[in-house]
């Protein structure tokens, strides 16, 4: 007897759709709002948001945030598609992949009405992106962006919980429709976010032992038709949705650095000022809690060139300028980060040491023992850096492949090498070891065995070396 789901991925895609524009359409009403530059300018006072120099500007951000999570969002679709087709799974359990596909990143959708960027930080005060504006605040239909995100009293301050609270608060009517199944969807969506170490024990019992398909099957079937709202069918459903879309969309966000979407250099880069910063005395290490002033950031990223202390002074100035539209040294320096671009855009030239990019060495001793990097924790360090970043995305995202299917698209593509590529010359210098470390560690055909699902017949050929490419 087929089973037969009651969320319909079609309703489901259709009420997205209805949310998208309508986060379009909050973004198009800021020019319309009196005043609206001066309120976003004051509220992000402190925080760590890249600048804009009017409304106009704002709106161009954030409608592009928009559509860069609208085509990424397409293409987790339509890779999930791919590898439930592949793997033969039911057409029920096919409808629910593509529903958790398409309900991941929901809360990037809310965070880019209202943010410049899409960082985010731990503590709610650095990127303020789930905490309301006042631009919204007489906006019939749009009050709710005037209003903080939140979960148990707090402020959300990640995107993943945001989903949740967004998807627990019915935005997309039709999960209303099967408790047991949605509670498996929104589950999803909250831990595909997470790092290894933080997900619930019994997922992380369940991810090590692996799933197969036909694991995936019985319990989607049993989860359908018992009564308990979280049985053991639901846990192996809730790790099999997550991690499926951990895989895809981590491959996603690297293919993004293609693409152009997600530049490996970003035009302008945020650089902590207040933060952990490693230090060495007498040969032995230690993390101590810095504040850089303006001059110290500049010395530890920029060119310098030419009379140090004048070339460091315009620098500075052109660096108020650029971080705060009242051109106010003191309104920076409550900053946690500075936007530092990597060429000056009032006279062309270079202004960021590209060649400074680099892992301290703590990071990089772990990074090359794949000791697991906790992103929230480096993120804040003074230290990090697009290279850092990136050795992050490549042990996370790389590391974290739990698909047979996706790990085989890996190896058969260009990808990582084509990435690498991208890098100017001097940041490839420093980076080049850890691309190395990732291929060897990560992209393996012995990591093939136990990874989630059966490998394929065809897969298995290619193991024994008896199918020619």
């Amino acid at each position: 007897m087929a089973i037969i789901t009651s969320i319909s991925r079609e309703m489901v895609a259709r009420q997205m759709c209805d949310y998208i524009g309508h986060c379009q359409e909050a973004v198009s009403k800021y020019h319309e709002v009196p005043g609206a530059f001066k309120i976003i300018s004051d509220e992000f006072i402190g925080t760590s948001q890249p600048p804009a120099a009017n409304i106009e500007e704002i709106e161009e951000i954030r409608q592009r945030l928009i559509r860069i999570k609208i085509d990424h969002t397409t293409a987790v679709v339509l890779q999930i598609q791919r590898i439930a087709e592949r793997e033969g799974m039911p057409d029920a359990l096919k409808e629910v992949l593509d529903v958790v596909a398409r309900l991941h990143d929901i809360g990037r959708f809310f965070q880019g009405v209202l943010n410049n960027t899409y960082s985010e930080s731990k503590d709610s005060e650095m990127y303020r992106s789930f905490a309301g504006s006042q631009v919204f605040k007489d906006l019939k239909g749009f009050e709710e962006f005037s209003r903080p995100l939140t979960k148990n009293g707090k402020t959300v301050t990640y995107h993943n919980v945001a989903g949740e609270v967004l998807l627990r608060q019915g935005v997309i009517p039709e999960l209303s429709k099967n408790e047991r199944e949605a509670e498996a969807i929104i589950n999803a969506v909250l831990y595909h976010q997470f790092n290894d170490s933080e997900l619930p024990k019994y997922m992380q019992d369940r991810r090590d032992r692996g799933i197969s398909v036909r694991e995936a099957k019985s319990a989607f079937d049993k989860l359908l038709s018992q009564s308990s709202r979280f049985s053991e069918a639901q846990r192996i459903m809730c790790t099999f949705l997550t991690q499926l879309v951990k895989d895809v969309d981590g491959l996603d966000i690297l293919h993004q650095h293609l693409t152009g979407d997600f530049p490996v250099i970003r035009k302008k880069i945020s650089f902590n000022r207040v933060g952990p910063c490693l230090e060495v005395k007498d040969g032995k290490e230690e993390l101590v809690d810095k504040t850089l002033s303006l001059e110290e950031l500049i010395e530890r990223w920029c060119i310098i060139e030419g009379n140090r202390e004048k070339r460091i002074a315009e620098i500075k100035d052109y660096l108020i300028r650029l971080n705060d539209p009242k051109g106010l040294e003191e309104n920076v320096l409550k900053k946690v980060s500075v936007s530092i671009p990597v060429e000056n855009t009032e006279t062309g030239e270079q202004l960021l040491d590209l060649s400074k990019f680099k892992m301290p060495i703590d990071l990089e001793r772990d990074y090359n023992n794949a000791k697991p990097m906790n992103l929230k924790v480096i993120s804040k360090r003074i230290e990090f850096n697009p290279a850092v970043g990136m050795c992050w995305r490549l042990q996370n995202l790389l590391g974290g492949i739990r698909f047979s299917s996706n790990l085989i698209n890996v190896l058969e593509s260009t990808l990582i090498d084509e990435i690498f590529k991208k890098y100017p010359e001097e940041v490839q210098a420093n980076l080049k070891d850890a691309f190395a470390i990732a291929k060897e560690l990560y992209l393996s055909k012995d990591r093939i065995v136990g990874l989630y699902t059966l490998p394929s017949s065809e897969l298995v050929e290619r193991q024994k070396g008896t199918k020619k490419r």
